[in-house]
């Protein structure tokens, strides 16, 4: 992974958040009807969930240009190696690359698909990622490692309590005020 990686990444998530936080000030502000208000939402969620498939399908499979054919079963192994041996900028790119990168799938698995069930949600998160990690080594296109899923369905997990709570404090406070 190089730098052109993390700032891929960082693209992915500064736009998806562009356009969210856009649709939702357009919607407040210039929006009336409540059932235009969750049309815009729901509109502007499809196309920033197109937006990043793309991005993170070209950051998946098609970043790298040398053929990898090689896996990681014993968990923790390349984060310990990673920590041991690596520059700061691998560390930051390979660590938070991973618990980062799948954030935005995780909302729109609550915001688009509704999957609110926390183990339901657990399931198709740590599915997606073992595909994506077995097409990977597939298709040789990257290491089939446990700790990018270790790494990436954690992340996903984190955003989902702290999307839950954010969530359910605007909620009190919405029905308080």
């Amino acid at each position: 992974m190089d730098v052109n990686y993390f700032i891929r990444l960082l693209i992915v998530i500064l736009a998806s958040l562009f356009v969210i936080v856009g649709n939702k000030i357009y919607s407040n502000n210039y929006v009336e009807k409540l059932e235009n208000k969750k049309k815009i939402f729901k509109l502007s969620n499809i196309i920033v969930f197109i937006y990043y498939v793309i991005l993170l399908f070209n950051m998946v499979f098609f970043a790298r240009y040398n053929s990898i054919n090689s896996y990681n079963l014993i968990p923790f192994n390349t984060i310990i190696d990673i920590c041991r041996n690596g520059t700061l900028s691998f560390i930051i790119i390979n660590i938070f690359g991973n618990l980062l990168i799948f954030m935005p799938l995780e909302y729109f698995l609550i915001e688009l698909f509704k999957i609110k069930k926390f183990f339901f949600n657990f399931a198709i998160s740590f599915s997606i990622i073992v595909l994506i990690e077995l097409f990977q080594y597939i298709f040789k296109v990257g290491v089939l490692d446990i700790d990018d899923l270790i790494l990436s369905v954690f992340g996903m997990m984190f955003f989902y309590i702290i999307y839950v709570l954010v969530v359910a404090k605007d909620n009190k406070i919405e029905s308080s005020g």
